[in-house]
């Protein structure tokens, strides 16, 4: 089938499966960024957490949704010198509605992405541009949403790490690759 055939029958589906899809604000899942460091030393790996606190009864989704939903993006545009890494992802959870199984998290879930700094990375604050994309679903309403935050990290002789349980707690949840 043509990619075009595809990806309108993906949409149909989703438009099918859930009676309104609307960007807005609202109350479904709340984001905060985090780093496991305030100040890294270049040729360290710090990580990026994307923190989503999510109401009740509703969900967001996995890297692979299932049947229905979309999957949760986190774009990092770093500085010169900085390669990011790709998302690790916590088990999810199944949701099933109207006779559709998706994967995806409620009540709370936080995504890492490691973010490795050069060993040529000059000292001085450097800020990365973290763009968020995910659909907040609550069984009849499906909102997508996009929240872009910079994040800056001082690059220095010294590593500061910060929320050291936070990041602990979560990186116990990731599924291996």
């Amino acid at each position: 089938l043509p990619a075009t055939s595809v990806a309108f029958g993906i949409l149909l589906a989703l438009f099918l499966t859930f009676p309104f899809v609307a960007i807005g604000a609202e109350k479904g899942a709340e984001l905060q960024l985090y780093s496991d460091a305030s100040q890294a030393k270049p040729g360290e790996t710090i990580t990026v957490g994307a923190y989503f606190s999510i109401s009740s009864s509703w969900h967001i989704f996995w890297k692979e949704p299932g049947e229905a939903g979309l999957p949760t993006t986190i774009d990092v545009s770093a500085p010169s010198g900085f390669e990011v890494g790709e998302i690790q992802w916590p088990e999810p959870e199944r949701f099933e509605l109207s006779g559709s199984v998706s994967k995806g998290y409620s009540k709370e879930v936080m995504l890492l992405v490691p973010v490795h700094i050069g060993h040529d990375v000059s000292f001085g604050a450097k800020t990365l541009e973290v763009q968020v994309k995910w659909l907040d679903c609550d069984g009849s309403l499906c909102i997508r949403q996009k929240k872009s935050l910079p994040l800056t990290i001082e690059i220095g002789n010294a590593s500061v790490p910060t929320h050291p349980q936070l990041f602990s707690s979560w990186r116990k949840k990731i599924l291996d690759s």
